[in-house]
């Protein structure tokens, strides 16, 4: 069972949107809003047609999630 944070789900999900933004205007396959360190998200476009958004995060306990079809949603 995963226990979610709505707070921190939505801060996913707005960095999500803003990747899928970033994609969608620009040649960049991935995106990352500031430093390189611990606790930090990362997106990466996904999927066959390159329409969904991949987000991680550096920290060993954080489920990656996909967006699909979000870069043509936005």
């Amino acid at each position: 069972m995963i226990v979610l944070d709505l707070d921190e789900e939505q801060r996913i999900l707005d960095f999500a949107k803003k990747a899928a933004v970033n994609f969608r205007d620009t040649r960049n396959v991935t995106y990352t809003s500031g430093e390189i360190a611990e606790g930090c998200l990362f997106a990466v476009m996904w999927g066959c047609a390159d329409t969904s958004v991949l987000v991680f995060k550096l920290d060993e306990s954080f489920e990656p999630r996909v967006f699909g079809d979000l870069i043509q949603d936005v």
